[in-house]
């Protein structure tokens, strides 16, 4: 039973042709340069496949498999459980049955947070138990993971084994800090991110600009972008852009009206009515298009508008209370311009009860009166008068 289980996952480890092989006497050291992590292997392991993103190994045995791989995004480890579906996808493709996490835990391990996860499980149809140890850490913009498959005979040596490993891997390139809700600034907009929420690092912009691929923003030099790991999860993404845009007198009694302007320039249609957002100097607009996987927020300034996406899974509410995080925690550097035809246009159609209109209209109203009521005496006075009164007075 042991040999058959070794030798099912061999065959499963070496389905892959390796670029180069070593019997381990040796036990060089192997750099995953994508990765930034360099695999110091111990005497009695050998290589079976190494590239710059990934790598294979076994002891010389043949009984204990080594495998390291990364996913993209780079997230703290505070939470080993979130890792646990990294390993049970792992051992289902290496050809194990009936994945189930046995055990997770959080350690530091060379001055860094590694996320320990166990794993049991079968092989040989579930005639064979086996184990799977894996170890998960930050790199640059990725997350490094590893894993140790054996069988149940010799599950100590393979648990033992990945201490081991963990205490002999380097970081080449180490991780960066990772800022979360930092306050960002571009064009007079100033915006803390919401909780969770952090600047995209470099690694992560080809996974970033594929996020917001499909609302084709050709120019992003007036945009800051923002990111929300969500562990395996396809993170959610933000990118806020100041917009060219003169919209008059913006406030809560034109706020409808202006936001049927937004819909057709800035949304480029109808969609639901958004919702106001009050902040201590204007007003901001919220749009649920979660239908769609996004939201949107216009808040207008001084250099025109600031327009906000975010994208993420369809029906996620946690959307729009991004964009509303983020409206109200912006500030910006004046109000939106509006001039004399501006107001004029706001209060005759927004606010025609108020003093600034009625007082006008009502000293029109009087003066048209006053002139009326004098032409009317004058008519009257001449419209009293005998007509044969003149030619009386001639005789």
């Amino acid at each position: 039973m042991y040999t058959m289980t070794c030798t099912l996952l061999a065959t499963l480890l070496a389905s892959t042709p390796a670029i180069a092989q070593d019997d381990g006497t040796d036990a060089p050291e192997f750099l995953l340069a994508d990765l930034g992590v360099r695999i110091d292997l111990p005497s009695g392991w050998k290589m079976t496949k190494w590239a710059d993103w990934e790598f294979k190994g076994e002891t010389t045995a043949g009984d204990i498999f080594l495998v390291a791989w990364a996913t993209p995004i780079q997230s703290p480890v505070t939470d080993a459980s979130m890792w646990g579906q990294v390993y049970l996808d792992k051992a289902i493709e290496m050809g194990g049955g009936d994945p189930e996490v046995s055990e997770s835990s959080i350690t530091k391990i060379a001055g860094r947070d590694v996320a320990l996860v166990d794993v049991s499980l079968s092989f040989a149809e579930g005639k064979a138990k086996g184990n799977l140890y894996g170890g998960t850490f930050a790199a640059p913009g990725q997350m490094f993971h590893f894993a140790l498959v054996t069988s149940d005979r010799r599950a100590r040596a393979a648990k033992k084994a990945r201490g081991e490993l963990l205490d002999r891997m380097e970081i080449t390139q180490p991780p960066p800090p990772l800022e979360f809700a930092p306050t960002l600034s571009i064009d007079g907009i100033s915006t803390t991110l919401p909780e969770g929420w952090r600047v995209p690092l470099k690694q992560e912009m080809a996974a970033f600009n594929k996020r917001v691929s499909k609302l084709e923003i050709q120019d992003t030099s007036h945009c800051f972008s923002a990111f929300k790991p969500k562990g395996l999860d396809t993170p959610d993404a933000m990118i806020t852009c100041q917009v060219g845009l003169h919209l008059g007198v913006v406030d809560s009694y034109s706020f409808s009206g202006i936001e049927t302007v937004i819909q057709s320039k800035i949304l480029g249609g109808k969609v639901d009515p958004a919702k106001q957002v009050d902040l201590d100097d204007r007003v901001g607009f919220v749009y649920d298009l979660t239908k769609g996987g996004l939201s949107a927020a216009v808040v207008p300034y001084d250099q025109g508008v600031s327009r906000t996406w975010v994208v993420g899974e369809a029906g996620d509410a946690a959307l729009v209370e991004a964009a509303e995080a983020m409206v109200s925690g912006s500030t910006f550097s004046g109000q939106h311009p509006a001039g004399v035809g501006d107001q004029i246009s706001y209060y005759v159609t927004y606010r025609p009860f108020s003093p600034i209109v009625l007082f006008p209209g009502l000293c029109c109203l009087a003066v048209v009166g006053i002139a009326g009521l004098g032409a009317g005496t004058l008519v009257m006075r001449r419209s009293g008068k005998d007509k044969y009164a003149a030619l009386a007075e001639d005789d």
